[in-house]
């Protein structure tokens, strides 16, 4: 069974984003991105279309080629809507691809970040 996939529209903007398992920090107004972030975190797209995800060989077993298959998905698509279309298929039933939208600013465009929580702690090296 794929991932789940869920777009929320943050009126006022999000400062500040936490893993909901564990509370570790993923983004902060303060600190932009978090370098390191926790095991539940499978990728995080932040607003400006910044990648950040986990090594495969940070993970074990079945896990590891759960994070090598994100990966393949990364280099073999041409956009990130592509990328999040294929993504559930290869994530696990306990994670949520989350869409967090901006409302459209000043400039008229809306900003969207994208997470992936794996609400099962993966199997970690």
């Amino acid at each position: 069974m794929p991932a789940s996939r869920a777009r929320v529209e943050v009126e006022h903007g999000l400062d500040d984003l936490h893993c909901p398992v564990c509370a570790a920090p993923v983004y902060t107004a303060a600190d932009g991105p978090s370098e390191q972030t926790c095991e539940h975190v499978r990728f995080f797209i932040d607003w400006e279309g910044e990648l950040a995800l986990a090594e495969p060989d940070s993970f074990v077993g079945d896990d590891q080629k759960v994070q090598q298959a994100i990966i393949d998905l990364v280099e073999g698509t041409e956009s990130w809507d592509d990328f999040l279309d294929k993504v559930p298929a290869v994530l696990p039933a306990s994670a949520l691809v989350l869409e967090l939208v901006h409302p459209a600013g000043r400039d008229g465009e809306e900003a969207t970040a994208v997470v992936a929580f794996d609400f099962t702690a993966p199997d970690i090296a």
